[in-house]
C-alpha cells in the first residue's frame, strides 16, 4: 500500500535528457503490525548534476520487518 511520496526538483527535466536514477533504500521499519520500506532515488544527468529526488514509504500490510 502507497503510504506517501514526496519530490524535490532541482531543476526541470527537459525532452532530450538522458537522466540515471540511484535507488536508496532508507529504512525498513515495523509499525502496527505493519512493515514499512522508505527508499529514495537519486536522479541526476548524464554529467552527474542532481535533477530530482524522490522519497517513497511503501507499507507491507502485515509485514514483518
Amino acid at each position: 500500500m502507497h503510504g506517501e511520496q514526496t519530490f524535490r526538483h532541482h531543476r526541470p527535466i527537459v525532452a532530450g535528457d538522458r537522466l540515471v536514477a540511484t535507488l536508496h533504500v532508507d529504512a525498513v521499519r515495523s509499525a502496527g503490525g505493519h512493515s514499512m520500506v522508505t527508499t529514495r532515488s537519486e536522479i541526476a544527468d548524464e554529467a552527474g548534476q542532481p535533477v530530482c529526488t524522490a522519497t517513497s514509504t511503501i507499507v507491507v500490510r502485515g509485514g514483518d520487518a
